[in-house]
């Protein structure tokens, strides 16, 4: 049990990719839910889900939402751009 908290809290700590700037409004707010599923002994996250909410009131979409298998995912989807590196 002490091996597995402290697996989880450098899984934790590890650094996540920065998020680039959203194409429509240039800024916003972002967030990451997570769906679990109860094992019988743990927790376990099924899917994460980013959205983001646009700061500007005249895009046609203020609220964008990506669901991958996990955070680094979605990140990955949202710093993709078209002509460009991921």
């Amino acid at each position: 049990m002490i091996l597995w908290l402290r697996l989880s809290r450098e899984a934790t700590m590890r650094e996540r990719p920065i998020l680039k700037p959203c194409p429509f409004c240039g800024a916003g707010e972002a967030s990451f839910d997570h769906m679990t599923h109860w094992t019988g002994q743990r927790s376990v996250i099924v899917n994460s889900t980013l959205r983001h909410w646009c700061e500007s009131e005249d895009t046609r979409h203020p609220l964008i939402t990506i669901t991958r298998s996990n955070d680094d995912d979605c990140i990955a989807v949202w710093n993709k751009r078209i002509g460009g590196d991921v």
